[in-house]
């Protein structure tokens, strides 16, 4: 029947094909063809795909230096990297595809990530090697991203939805409505989103098998999930404490509950290759390789210690208010407080011509609804305080707290804007505004000493330290004492054993 179907006309030559028809015949006869068609899945059994492990390999290496731009760049410690590619390659060898050319990349991000594009390219973060207690724990997450790639897992889902374009492609020509699916950015909407339980299941089953022929422990599989899943019900608590929504890990582990009977039985198959040799865990081998590591968001030379903002690269220092959650992201740094009800964010734009602060405000940023304006001086700057009436927040129209600050020598306005949910005509938290926006200064020299990167340290606990004594100490901040108990696997109220090596942050 399809074969039949094939053979439709093409074009007005062919038979009885209108002028607004014939493309969308033909388009549906490509389609009708690439379905008749299944490859052999590496691991076994028949997928259907549409890609060549040439192209595969190809459009890989295409997107290698877009992760790189969006990640931040690959974390420059070389030894590191080498340990990575190291491990990586040892399970790429012996996996259902070992005659791809594996390429392992440590990115220099703080999120806790990994994900695998297609071709043999493998990435992780230095945010998931920070929760990761053991080489065996790091082998895991690495395996499972080489399953995904023996399985084809990205070429199937690109396959699926290449079909699904050309038929929204075919509706439009038919229908006139111009309407087609765009799978331009596809591979984003993977890495965030995952490929669903079963390919994540078959990824798992996978990964264990490959660290178990490699000599690893499967179940080191199972103390990974234990490290994730506390931290996403840490997270979650959080998200619902900001009033947000979590930022919860897509891969690796995240579609299995506690306890899942099914992973259980997929990792424990992995014993026919071998049980492990406990030896092979690695931890405190693992504890030296990443001792030193960068910890935390350092983007642009921006540096978050407790409620300090520093950016060396500008020369300036924020203090927001205690007890507010601060994000350093990549245009600005956000401050929102504990509840979620209010923020205030810091960001630069180029001066541009204007020649004061208030002109910047209304010819820059286009703000006119304007009072209690005031011309002041805020470090030496110039500067202009303002609020806003009805504009534009996370929370609908609201007032906003608005400071602009000109960093003449550099060319630069400095842009504070401040904000809560239940405002309406007056600003509940402008008091917390304004004391933030009169911290801000240029940076002395200790300041820039204070600027300096937080690093991950493994130590070896005392008899009278507590994990309490070592947040206080931290320059996490908010939240310190559940984050270094994620890390070292004592979430939630799990205390080290004296002697016992675990990680700090300092």
């Amino acid at each position: 029947m399809l074969h039949n179907l094939t053979r439709l006309p093409c074009n007005r030559r062919n038979g009885p094909v209108s002028d607004a028809l014939a493309p969308a015949v033909c388009l549906l006869a490509v389609i009708l063809t690439a379905l008749t068609g299944c490859a052999a899945n590496p691991t076994g059994g028949m997928n259907f795909v549409l890609m060549s492990e040439e192209k595969e390999i190809a459009l890989g290496r295409q997107m290698h230096s877009d992760i790189l731009t969006e990640f931040g760049g690959a974390y420059n410690e070389p030894a590191l990297q080498a340990y990575v590619n190291k491990i990586g390659q040892q399970l790429a060898s012996v996996s259902d595809r070992p005659e791809l050319d594996y390429t392992f990349t440590l990115l220099d991000d703080d999120t806790v990530n990994a994900f695998a594009t297609p071709g043999g390219y493998v990435y992780i973060t230095r945010g998931i090697l920070t929760h990761m207690n053991s080489e065996a724990e790091m082998a895991a997450v690495l395996g499972h991203e080489i399953g995904h790639i023996t399985a084809r897992h990205a070429v199937q889902k690109h396959s699926k939805a290449t079909i699904f374009s050309a038929i929204g492609t075919a509706a439009s020509y038919a229908t006139g409505s111009g309407a087609a699916s765009n799978v331009t950015n596809f591979f984003g909407g993977a890495l965030i989103q995952g490929y669903g339980r079963s390919a994540e299941l078959q990824a798992d089953g996978l990964g264990a098998e490959y660290i178990a022929k490699a000599g690893y422990p499967a179940g080191s599989m199972l103390e990974v999930i234990g490290i994730l899943k506390a931290r996403e019900q840490f997270e979650i608590e959080r998200a619902r404490i900001e009033g947000r929504e979590p930022n919860v890990y897509h891969g690796l582990f995240s579609s299995h509950p506690d306890h899942d009977t099914r992973l259980q039985e997929v990792v424990s198959a992995a014993d026919q290759y071998g049980a492990g040799d406990p030896a092979n865990i690695k931890a405190e081998h693992y504890f030296k390789q990443i001792d030193g590591m960068a910890y935390g968001d350092s983007r642009g030379g921006a540096i978050v210690r407790k409620n300090k903002f520093y950016h060396a690269g500008m020369g300036m220092k924020i203090t927001f208010p205690k007890g507010w959650s601060l994000t350093n992201y990549p245009d600005r740094v956000a401050a929102t407080s504990l509840n979620g009800a209010a923020f205030l964010q810091v960001h630069a734009q180029p001066i541009d011509g204007a020649y004061s602060p208030r002109d910047f405000m209304v010819r820059n940023l286009g703000i006119h609804n304007i009072r209690d304006g005031k011309e002041i001086t805020i470090a030496g700057w110039p500067a202009y305080l303002a609020v806003a009436s009805h504009s534009n927040t996370p929370y609908g129209k609201r007032p906003v707290r608005y400071a602009i600050v000109f960093d003449e020598a550099r060319g630069l306005a400095v842009i504070f804007s401040g904000a809560g949910r239940d405002d309406r005509h007056e600003i509940g938290n402008d008091g917390d505004f304004i004391k933030a926006i009169f911290s801000f200064n240029q940076m002395d020299q200790r300041d820039y000493q204070l600027a300096q990167v937080p690093r991950l340290r493994i130590i070896k606990m005392g008899e009278s330290t507590s994990m309490e004594d070592l947040a206080s100490r931290s320059p996490i901040g908010l939240y310190a004492l559940q984050q270094l108990r994620i890390i070292n696997h004592l979430y939630p109220d799990g205390e080290p054993k004296p002697g016992q090596m675990i990680k700090i942050v300092e």
